[in-house]
């Protein structure tokens, strides 16, 4: 099982918890938030189960939240309930708690895993009755981050023998094979999926390619570093989520990596 901490950002689900709130007495300074702690069990058409509810107004520090964190592996041992990961979505302090969980003490030996080669080195606490568990950025929200960096975050990124600045998803949406629309590169919306998804998908990488031999497949020139920049990434992000993938590969591509 997955735990995922993330605030409730639609409008019609937030409203109704709000008025609930309000019903409850909860003071006008928690109303405006609330922190959902959802569960995701492994199986494939298995829905996120909402686990709490917890009024915020978003000053909650790395130590309240793995305070939160632990009481919940509490919980999950007291049941021994497998627990896999903590999952957030790229706040500062939500990563700061994930290093306090990566450095907690842990019951049974730790589970590492280390490839030198590309200077990985990877330790998670294993505990008792839950096994290990492994903090990481939550899939769809890293791929968010990963999406809107260009564009609000790193304007310009040196990667080898190409570059990568936000013309350069102007350029792919250019590609009529892309997949890209107007709205993924013009007045975008940070928390759109739909962008993240298409920035991603292998049609914006096959876009990219030459057609001319496809025996041998060529990076079209200028497109080098979004090219670089969406294959890594996305390997990075898609690996963690295939359960049919060894766990020496997804290692390999840094299960691990944070983005905030």
């Amino acid at each position: 099982m997955t735990l995922l901490n993330a605030p409730l950002r639609r409008r019609r689900t937030r409203r109704k918890l709000v008025q609930s709130s309000q019903r409850y007495g909860l003071s006008p300074s928690f109303r405006h938030l609330l922190m959902a702690c959802c569960s995701q069990i492994p199986l494939p058409g298995c829905p996120p189960l909402v686990i709490s509810l917890l009024p915020t107004n978003g000053t909650e520090s790395a130590t309240d939240i793995h305070a939160q964190q632990l009481k919940l592996q509490a919980m999950a041992s007291q049941l021994k309930l497998p627990l896999v990961s903590f999952a957030a979505d790229g706040a500062a302090a939500e990563l700061l708690a994930q290093f306090l969980m990566d450095n907690e003490q842990s019951q049974e030996p730790a589970l590492t895993y280390s490839y030198p080669l590309y200077g990985i080195h990877l330790k998670a606490p294993v505990f008792t009755n839950t096994g290990p568990l492994i903090s990481i950025t939550d899939p769809a929200h890293a791929k968010k981050t990963a999406r809107n960096q260009p564009q609000y975050g790193t304007h310009t990124a040196s990667l080898g023998a190409g570059h990568l600045v936000n013309r350069s998803f102007i350029d792919l949406l250019h590609l009529f094979e892309s997949g890209l629309v107007l709205r993924d590169v013009e007045n975008v919306d940070k928390q759109d999926d739909g962008a993240a998804r298409r920035i991603f998908h292998t049609n914006a990488l096959k876009a990219m390619l030459n057609s001319e031999d496809p025996d041998k497949p060529s990076i079209q020139p200028g497109f080098e570093g979004v090219f670089a920049y969406l294959f890594i990434l996305g390997a990075s992000l898609v690996f963690w989520t295939l359960h049919s993938v060894p766990h020496t590969i997804c290692g390999r591509q840094d299960p691990s990596l944070r983005l905030g």
